[in-house]
Formats: C-alpha cells, structure tokens, sequence
C-alpha cells in the first residue's frame, strides 16, 4: 500500500471509502489496497463515486462473476454458430434452367458459375439457402489450395456471385477450410469468430478498469451509460459480422489489445507485440490500417511532447533529459509503434502468405488486389455490387441516399446485385456532389487526426480517446461502411466518453453513447426505411463534426506546455511532476 492510502469503513456489506494518496491513484491502479488487515485485490475493486476532498467510494465485486460472464456468453454463441451460423452455408440443388428462368433468371448457361470446389451454381439459386460471405473467401482460397493463379482466385466465386476483394492473407489463412463442406466451413469459422469475439469481451473490461483507474491521472467513476452505448452501439453489427462470415470480428480485439500494449507497456518487446497485434486487421481488411497509422502518429506527436518536456524540465534541474520525468517513455514508445507496426506488416503482408502459397503468387496477388480494388475507379461495377445499398453507411453513401430521397429519386434498390425484376441501375452522381463529399471527408479526417494527436498529449485516457475517434473517423471518411463494419465503433464507445466524463464534460459524454448507440439500433430495425436515408452513416459523420471542436476544448493546449513544466518544477526537486499535478497544469 502507497502512503497516503486511508480506507475506511463505510458501513457492514461491501462498500468501503478509500482517500487517495496525494501523488494520485497509483497505489490503487497497480496494486491491492487493504480493507481492515485483509489485501484485496485490485481487479475485485469497482470505483462508484469520487467526493470532492478526494474519498473514492469503491464496491468489492464477486471474484466469479466474470468468469461466469464469459462462459454464458461463450455457450450462446457456440449455440448460434452450430444453428444459424451452420445453416446459412448450405446450398440447395441447383434446380433446372426452365425452373431458373422462372424465378428472374434469363440465362441459365450465362449466368452459372463455378465456385472455388469446382461446383456449378445458376446466380440467385443457391443464394435462396446459401446466406453467408464466407464462402466469397474460400473460394479463392480453394484455388490457390489446388494451385491457380493469383489471377484465377480472385475471378471465383462464391455460391451468391460474390468474389474475393481482400489481400492475399485472408486466402492464404483459409485454405484448409476451402476443402470442407460449406456448412462445416460456416462452423468451423463461426467458432473462431466466437473466440475473437470473447477476446474482444475480454479486453473491453481491461479497457473499462483502465479508463477508470489509468495509473497517471486520479479515478473516475464509470457511468452505466457508458456500458450501455457501448452494448448497443457493438452487439448488432458483431452478430451481423458472425452470422454473415464476416471477419469483422477478427480485426477489433487486435486493435484493441494491440494499442493497449504499446500505449502502456514498460517494456519494449510487449509493446512491440501491440504494434505487431495492430498490423494483423490492417493488412488482412486494409480498413483497420487508419486507427494503426493514427496510432503509429500518435506515438510520434507524444514523443516530440515528452521530449520537450523532458529537456525543459532537465534544463530547470540541471539533470540529463531522459532523466526527467517524461522524458523517455515517449520516444521508446514511438520507436517500439514504429518497429512492431513495420515488423508486421512485412510479416502479413508477405511472410505469412508467401510461406503459405508462395512469393510468386503473393506478389501477383497483391498486384491484383492494388489495381483492381484499390485503385480502381470502377471497383463497384466491375466486382457487380452496389456500392450504395441500404447496407453501406459511410459518410459518402448515406450523404447521397439523404440527397437522392430528398430530391424525391429512387430508393436505393435492397439487392445488391440487381437480380430481382425491375431493378434499375444507380444514377450516376453529379460531379459537384463528389467534389463536396471528398471534401467533407477530407475535412473530418484531417479534423480527427489533429485531435488525436492532442489528445496522445494528456496521459492514457486522452491516448485511448484519440484512437476511439480514429476508428469512428475510419467508418465516416470509408467510401464503403457495411453495418457489420460498426463493430470497431467498440474503442470510441468506451475511451471518448470515459475521457469527456475525466474532463467534466458529462452532458456530451451521455450524448454521444447513447446517440450513437441509439443510431445503430434503428439502423437494424429499420434499414430498408432509415438506411435508405443514411442515418447512421450521417449520425457518425455528426458525431466527428462535433467532437473534434469538443475535444480540442477540453484537451491540453499546444503551446506554452514546457514554460508550465519549468515553471511548476519544484525547487527541492520531489515528487516533480505527479500525476494529479500534471492533470491540473494541462487543465485549461
């Protein structure tokens, strides 16, 4: 126990009272408190209240009830993976050419297909009991398992007509699963899903006590709203990813983890692991690349902070600069982002695929993937989909389905491939509409990376709130933002409002979780009605507009930081620049 730490009793049950110590929360966010002669320890401790004289009021919770937690939401999701998930990869017998053409399809011969296994499927009559992505996937990877080209795995299709539109990673991970039945690859791959999604469980409770008690600024309590935006802001799109063999849930425990690794490890190697961790979604989807480079910037912005400070207050002292507190951790953190994020990316990108299939064939792969998705202006009509379906909430997307409603235009037809009868194609857009979209995008990511790296300035909270905010910018600016991809809304649900409630800024933490939260739900109740009309792409795009001149209020000021360092430098030299005395200097 830390000096300083007085725990009282409150009362009989489990509610005690705890005073702070006066250098801050650190014996109570690394250690275990004592609660009369008996340790308690700290992932038992929830924080309720904070009093004005500093008494923290605390509950002791059950050691087994998270635990219990986990295993009753690890038993739903096997059942709805060996139910549901299992039955969307079966595929009926194709039925004749007659039966086809009476059901909307007019070729037969021309609009059949061979998917990855070398079965031939009639578009739109396997997709009537086929109704999972996974298998756009597995075909490409049961190509390059029986030893096609690169070329060759990303033309196959899936039983629904979809192709292969990521990286060669995902293909080359998949291939064992490419030679098993369809159901069984739904299962099989369900299940890992499953596993990612209790990591993910997992890690937003580590979140939670962090952002609660974080070690470098005094603790919090953590509203119930916050949980409760976070739960209906995340549960939807996950369950949407899991059911439809998505791998949106592979990419946010990675994310999550891997940040907190590199933002709060001491240690070099662990926090090289974190930026490893990143890499993995980044090059596997390419979306998740954004909140890694936000991340990576950063590091960087904190170093140059905490260098500055560290020279300033070495200068008041007459010490070395990495000496002074501060002035270290910063720079290694940047350089182990720096390392860990390069290592893995050689290591996704080319190691892992090459030893998988080949560097030859990850080369062509990549090649492919640059041209025809990446840089392709005609992406949407060359991979036959329709890139502004009800599903696509990006800002881009859900701004013109507004627009094109308002104007009194066509909804925006539900089938994404236009295979129902009467099914027109879309309108091309107005030029000055793009001009304003990339412009408004362009506005709002810039708008959010200047905050975060403001935010990467003021300790772990305002680190986590800068990469909440880079992944709900990544949603926004995307020109394509399917609803399973608003699970990695996850780190914005819990680090912006737990840093807007640090700042007593707890009308427009509340705002945010549920609004969002709220905007998702109607999102899901009603997409052909509100998604036609983009509201939780633009609910999102507001959410950026008005947090980055929230953010940039309440979040440490740009100049003049080391002038407070050297001019709040103790003559005598202790206790220099505590936690609680660097929170109060950096309020404006």
């Amino acid at each position: 126990m830390g000096p300083g730490f007085d725990l009282r009793s409150s009362g009989p049950g489990l509610e005690r009272n705890a005073r702070l110590p006066p250098d801050g929360s650190k014996s109570m966010a690394h250690g275990g408190v004592f609660i009369h002669g008996t340790s308690v320890p700290r992932s038992t401790i929830a924080i309720d209240s904070i009093d004005d004289d500093a008494a923290v009021r605390v509950r002791i919770e059950p050691r087994h009830l998270w635990p219990l937690t986990l295993v009753a939401v690890a038993t739903a999701l096997v059942i709805l993976v060996s139910t549901d998930v299992r039955r969307r990869g079966r595929i009926e017998p194709a039925p004749t050419v007659s039966n086809a053409v009476s059901i909307g399809v007019d070729d037969g011969a021309s609009m059949s297909h061979r998917d990855g296994a070398g079965r031939n499927f009639p578009f739109g009559i396997a997709e009537r009991g086929h109704r999972t992505d996974l298998t756009a996937y597995t075909a490409a990877a049961r190509v390059l398992h029986d030893g096609g080209s690169a070329a060759d795995a990303y033309a196959a299709r899936s039983p629904r007509g979809w192709r292969y539109q990521y990286p060669p990673l995902l293909a080359s991970l998949l291939q064992p699963l490419s030679t098993l039945a369809t159901t069984t690859q739904a299962l099989v791959f369900g299940l890992i899903c499953s596993a990612f999604a209790l990591l993910m469980l997992d890690e937003s409770r580590r979140w939670w006590r962090l952002l609660a008690a974080p070690g470098d600024a005094p603790p919090i309590p953590m509203p119930a709203y916050i949980a409760i935006g976070a739960i209906a802001a995340v549960t939807l799109p996950a369950l949407n990813s899991l059911q439809r063999g998505q791998v949106g849930l592979l990419v946010i425990w990675p994310l999550m983890a891997g940040f907190r690794l590199l933002w709060t490890s001491r240690r070099a190697w662990p926090a090289i692991a974190g930026g490893v961790l990143m890499s993995f979604p980044a090059v596997m989807k390419l979306l998740p690349a954004l909140p890694a480079a936000f991340a990576l910037l950063m590091a960087i912005a904190a170093a140059l902070v905490g260098a500055s400070r560290g020279r300033a207050l070495a200068s008041a002292r007459s010490v070395a600069a990495s000496e002074a507190p501060g002035g270290g951790a910063a720079p290694r953190r940047a350089a182990n982002a720096f390392v860990g994020l390069l290592l893995g990316a050689a290591l996704f990108a080319f190691v892992v695929p090459a030893a998988l299939i080949g560097p030859s064939r990850t080369i062509d792969a990549s090649g492919i993937f640059w041209r025809q998705v990446m840089t392709n202006p005609s992406f949407s009509t060359d991979w036959e989909f329709e890139i502004h379906a009800n599903r696509n909430q990006s800002l881009d997307s859900a701004a013109w389905k507004l627009v094109r409603s308002l104007s009194g235009g066509e909804r925006v037809a539900a089938d994404p491939l236009g295979r129902e009868k009467g099914a027109h194609a879309e309108a091309p857009r107005p030029r000055w509409f793009d001009f304003a979209s990339t412009a408004c995008r362009g506005a709002l990511g810039l708008g959010a990376l200047v905050v975060s790296l403001r935010l990467a300035r003021h300790g772990i909270r305002g680190a986590f709130a800068g990469f909440g905010v880079a992944a709900l910018a990544t949603l926004v600016i995307s020109p394509v933002s399917w609803g399973h991809h608003f699970s990695m809304l996850l780190p914005a649900m819990l680090a912006v409002p737990a840093f807007l409630e640090s700042r007593g800024r707890s009308l427009a933490s509340f705002t945010f979780s549920i609004g969002i939260g709220a905007a998702v739900l109607l999102h899901y109740a009603s997409i052909d009605a509100l998604g036609a009309i983009g509201l939780l792409g633009l609910a999102c795009g507001a959410a950026v507009a008005l947090l980055v001149p929230i953010l940039w209020r309440v979040g440490p000021a740009w100049r003049g930081a080391a002038h407070r360092v050297v001019s709040a430098a103790p003559e005598s030299g202790a206790s220099a620049a505590s936690p609680t005395a660097r929170n109060a200097r950096s309020t404006p």
